[in-house]
């Protein structure tokens, strides 16, 4: 805890402009309260870890927030000093009487913001609660992670742990991750979010010192050019030459006596974020026991499609990550992977919602001229979906819950 009332009931802060000398007086001179819960705190200026107030290991605060990293601490700081050069009131950890929360830093405007600095592994349930509780005071979250917690595996690929995706932001359906380093207090803006495996993402990294960032870039980032089209190319290939080493993949290659993964799965799409089973899995799956099947006969609509993908994903054990809605999650799953066979050239919209099977086969489609044809039409269809698509939702907990 960063501050508490003094005997004249006056807030004192560890972000105050203090000498040594004022604040080892005031450590052996005052008594102080924690704001929320009243109860006697203790001033702790050591030399392990930043100085802060801290309860009674006895007593309990309905805030809870004890046993905190220095990491933490100091993002906490920074966040709060560069909150306040941005013209805004800004309130460090304020209690939220109503859901009994305690936002790291709290910016009160029209449409007020709760700063979250996340350094330490959370629950996804946690997470997601967290959201709601904020939804329903009209306040939107923005989740800041820790420096540590960017890791990335390849020059275009990132390790995201599951509850992580819940602090995911939007910003004209852009999604993207806000991190921040608080020893150099370097903020990285993780750019064109797309999820490749359930703790796998494509995304392009974006760095700013806390410093030059306005309130602005943080929550409507500029435009950023980006291509996945190498990256993703190199990651089919790794999965494909390590397919016979995945009991999954064997076990689904033997089902449809393949040899290989067809050319027409493992397509990542805006709404794999919320899947838990890779797309080379249920794509593979979906093909061959039921779109190719379903086009033989008749044009299908975007319902009839969206019904079979529910019945293809049902045979994976939880498919869907927490707190999202499989209905929804499935409709819209359907409609992107049709709009991508279409245009790879496989399907026809001939009405709104209605397709029919083209020319071409899709279970013939091979080669690596097709396969680099077919890479740049998803890249090219994946970024007019984030142009075009309009305006995400902003509030973490309704975008969580779809």
């Amino acid at each position: 805890m960063l501050q508490a009332l003094d005997e004249n009931d006056r807030l004192i802060r560890f972000t105050d402009k203090r000498s040594y000398s004022e604040w080892r007086y005031l450590q052996k001179a005052g008594r102080f309260r924690c704001p929320i819960c009243k109860q006697q705190v203790r001033m702790r200026l050591g030399t392990k870890r930043r100085w802060h107030f801290a309860h009674q290991k006895s007593e309990q605060c309905p805030s809870g927030g004890e046993g905190e990293s220095d990491e933490h601490v100091r993002g906490k700081q920074l966040l709060f000093h560069w909150a306040a050069k941005q013209n805004k009131a800004t309130q460090l950890e304020t209690y939220l009487r109503e859901s009994k929360q305690r936002p790291d830093v709290y910016i009160e405007a029209s449409s007020p913001l709760a700063l979250e600095f996340q350094c330490a592994t959370l629950s996804a349930k946690t997470l997601y609660e967290r959201n709601t509780l904020y939804a329903r005071q009209g306040i939107s979250p923005v989740w800041i992670f820790g420096g540590n917690r960017l890791k990335r595996k390849r020059r275009q690929m990132f390790q995201i742990h599951q509850f992580e995706w819940y602090g995911l932001q939007y910003a004209q359906r852009e999604p993207f991750f806000i991190y921040l380093d608080a020893h150099t207090e370097q903020v990285c803006l993780l750019r064109h979010v797309v999820a490749v495996l359930p703790s796998l993402a494509l995304a392009t990294p974006s760095f700013i010192a806390l410093e030059r960032l306005t309130l602005s870039d943080l929550r409507h980032p500029p435009p950023l050019s980006v291509c996945y089209t190498d990256s993703l190319s190199a990651y089919r290939q790794q999965v494909k030459n390590n397919v016979h080493r995945n009991r999954l993949f064997v076990h689904l290659l033997g089902t449809f006596q393949l040899t290989d993964i067809p050319l027409t799965a493992g397509w990542p799409l805006p709404t794999q974020r919320y899947l838990q089973v890779s797309p080379f899995l249920w794509q593979t799956s979906f093909i061959h026991a039921y779109l190719c099947h379903a086009f033989n006969s008749a044009p299908r609509t975007l319902t009839q499609i969206a019904v079979l993908l529910s019945s293809c994903l049902r045979q994976f054990r939880h498919p869907f990550k927490p707190y999202c809605n499989p209905k929804k999650v499935t409709s819209h799953l359907a409609r992107e992977y049709l709009a991508l066979l279409e245009v790879f050239g496989l399907l026809k919209k001939i009405a709104p919602a209605t397709f029919i099977k083209s020319d071409e086969e899709i279970l013939s489609c091979s080669g690596k001229e097709k396969e680099q044809h077919f890479l740049r039409c998803w890249h090219e269809w994946l970024l007019a979906h984030h142009k075009h698509a309009g305006e995400a939702e902003t509030k973490q907990g309704k975008e969580a819950s779809i």
